[in-house]
Parts: structure tokens; sequence; C-alpha cells
């Protein structure tokens, strides 16, 4: 009989503790950590995926988010085939074959990240398509944060619900959705999945008040196994209590409506003030001409400088006054950053993530040269 080189692994009787995949993520750091899904995981996180988006036999998903991420592999590919839909599969996005897909394939259900559907809507208008044509019932966006503007440009340009959660690749991915076909007119990531638990836990560790920011943990079937080989980063976000800090600031409205407000690393604190990046750059990615923003903060005199790096639309230009003045309208003073600094290109993981860490170098290299 040949001899094997490497023993077989042995599967284990618990869908709990054997491993289905290894899902590298970067976060916003940059530093690959391998995310051990099991095979529970991944069942329970794909069966409520399906069952949130009504997925059925007759659903037809238009599949161009990378399998090698979570959003794609557990919420597009997996949830679809286990309610007996029809996936199309195609390797690369590009926004003309995606909408000839669309009018010739009747696909029904189109799922992807914010500068995907930014390209779609140009090729859509560039070709004159008119959107009810089409055999679309149900849009899902993630991947990134979403700004008003955004949510009610794309509702408004396929005249449908566009739907939005939270999760991570650690949840495999999905922690709260949005239900289907509800309509908010706000940044809500919609309520949490059933079968799981959160909690919002002020710095003393206290659970705090409907409404008040606090950092979200979540515990339940779709909290992954650990970070491989990582014993220390493992215990540094997951208790034995099964407990997995998300490192997300959040709070819950009195529907039990989730809302993130950033990441715990990113808060700013200025002058005594807490401000959180992600609604910073919500505001400023309000402008017409703005693609896209990343707010950090840098130290300087004992106090904290909010600044932001901004790319603009190609052939838009726009001074730091303008964008201060856009900005002091939408935000309070401590808010507004004191600095503006525009990009052509955003550092960013395989994953289409900001690597957040190499901009905020940057923006303290330029703060510490411009005092020098």
């Amino acid at each position: 009989s040949p001899t094997l080189e490497a023993a077989p692994e042995v599967v284990q009787a618990s869908g709990k503790e054997q491993v289905f995949a290894l899902i590298y993520t970067s976060g916003t750091t940059g530093k690959p950590k391998g995310v051990m899904l099991t095979h529970s995981n991944v069942l329970f996180a794909s069966a409520l995926s399906g069952r949130i988006r009504h997925l059925d036999e007759h659903s037809y998903v238009f599949a161009a988010l990378p399998m090698s991420h979570s959003f794609g592999l557990t919420s597009c590919c997996l949830a679809t085939l286990l309610y007996g839909g029809a996936l199309y599969f195609e390797p690369k996005f590009s926004a003309q074959k995606c909408l000839k897909t669309l009018v010739d394939q009747k696909v029904t259900i189109f799922m992807g990240v914010p500068p995907m559907y930014s390209s779609l809507i140009d090729e859509i208008k560039r070709q004159g398509i008119n959107t009810h044509e089409l055999n679309l019932t149900y849009l899902f966006i993630g991947g990134a944060s979403l700004d008003m503007e955004t949510k009610r440009y794309i509702e408004g340009v396929f005249g449908m619900v566009l739907h939005n959660g939270y999760g991570l690749t650690e949840t495999s991915p999905t922690v709260s959705a949005l239900r289907y076909n509800t309509q908010l007119n706000n940044l809500s990531c919609g309520r949490p999945i059933p079968g799981i638990e959160i909690k919002l836990l002020a710095e003393n560790g206290q659970e705090v008040q409907t409404g008040d920011v606090g950092e979200l943990w979540t515990r339940g079937p779709h909290v992954m196994k650990g970070y491989y080989n990582k014993p220390e980063m493992t215990a540094a976000v997951l208790m034995d209590d099964g407990w997995l800090n998300t490192q997300d600031l959040a709070r819950l409205d009195e529907d039990g409506n989730l809302y993130i407000v950033g990441r715990t690393k990113e808060l700013i604190i200025r002058s005594g003030f807490n401000v959180y990046p992600a609604e910073v750059e919500a505001a400023i990615n309000e402008h017409d001409s703005v693609i896209q923003s990343a707010v950090v903060g840098v130290t300087e005199d004992h106090n904290e400088v909010v600044i932001a790096f901004v790319q603009m639309s190609e052939g838009q230009s726009l001074s730091q006054d303008e964008l201060r003045v856009f900005c002091k309208e939408r935000l309070s003073p401590y808010k507004v950053p004191a600095r503006f600094i525009f990009l052509d290109h955003f550092p960013a993981s395989g994953s289409g993530k900001i690597l957040k860490n190499q901009l905020k170098t940057m923006a303290e290299e330029l703060c510490s040269s411009s005092t020098h």
C-alpha cells in the first residue's frame, strides 16, 4: 500500500470542533490572522443568512464576491446552495459583464461592496438601462461602512430597499442584518440575528444604557474557534465563557437596532470629547465630489488632532476650506478635521479594507514635518 507523507486529518465527531475553513483577515492593521471557522459556525451563519434574505429554489444570485472572505463564502455562496438557489459565478467583478448578466440571466439577488455598486450604477447610466426592467428582488451591501447619501442614491437608482448588516470574519460573518424589505431612514445595521447574544460594555465592564455607546461583545454559534496558532491573540478577544470582543463601538436604539460608530482603537479623544471616525467619515462622504474618506487621530501638544484623508471623484477638486465649511454644517466644532489630505488611492488590504495604520503613520509624519 502507498505510504502517506502526512497522517490524514482525524474527522472529529463534533462540528463545533472541526475546522471547516481558515479565513485570513487583516482587519485594518494589515497583519493577517487565520480565523478558524468550524462546520457548525458556517452552517449556522449560512442558514440564518438565507432565512433573513428569503432565499429559496427560485433565487438566482450574482456571485462576484471573493470566496476567500466570509461574506462571499458564507453569506453569498453557501447560504444560496443551502436553500436550493442558483449562483452565477464571476471570478472578477466587471460592471459591464455584471450588468449584461443581470439583464440576460434574470438574476434576482445582487450582493456587493460599495465600489461594485458605484461602478455598476455608472454603467447603468452609461447604457441608459431602465432598472425596473431588471429581475432583481433583493439588494445587499456589505464589507464597508455606509453613509446616508450612498444609501439613498442606490435605493433611488434601483427603486428598492438596500439591505445592510454588520459582521466580521470572526463571526462567520453575520451579527446583525436589516430584515427583509424593512425601510429604515438611518444607518442602522438592523437587529441582531436570532440565536445569538450581544452586549455593549462601558470601560468599567458594565452594560451601557439604551442609546449610549459601548464596546460590542457577542456570543453564540457564529463565534470562531480562535486564531490559528495564535493563542495569545485569541485569548485577548475570546473569553472562556464564549463571549467575543468585536473591538467595535456601537449603540442600540429603543427598537433594538444596532449602530456601529467605530473601532475601539480608532476612537479619537479631542479636548476630552469622544470623536468617532465613522461619524466624521459619513459626513465627508456626503459631498458629491468625494468617493471615500478615512479619519485618524494624531497626538499633538498633549491632545488629539482630527485628520481626514479624502479621495475625490475623477476630475473633481475641492479645497481644504470648502470641505471644512461643508463639515461644519454637519458636525460639532470639535469633530471637524483640522486638516484634509487628498490622495488618489488609499492603501488597502486584499479584501479592500482601508489600512488605517498606514494612513495614521502618514498623518503623523506630515504633522511632525509641518511643526518643525
